[in-house]
């Protein structure tokens, strides 16, 4: 609590003690996540694939130009996920 505004607390009649039991700990966040991020990050100049990632997989879907299929896998590849999935169709 700011200490004015703790100041003024204390001063109200009837409080007898203010206590600050704020902790604000460490944000975890999910390694799924941040390659969800980064994977769509890679695909985002193709509107037709979409990427799921659970447990470190990334599953990839859409469609795309046979020319395109390669290269997005290797850059999707390029984030080290523990398997790729891959269901792009080539048209």
């Amino acid at each position: 609590m700011h200490v004015k505004k703790l100041k003024k607390v204390k001063k109200i009649a009837g409080i007898k003690e203010v206590r600050n039991n704020i902790v604000v700990g460490s944000l975890l966040l999910n390694a799924d996540l941040l390659l969800k991020q980064t994977a769509n990050d890679k695909i985002k100049s193709y509107p037709d694939v979409q990427a799921m990632v659970q447990d470190s997989v990334i599953e990839v879907s859409g469609v795309v130009k046979p020319k395109d299929k390669d290269k997005i896998l290797k850059e999707l590849n390029s984030l080290h996920p523990k398997a790729i999935e891959d269901r792009l169709v080539s048209r």
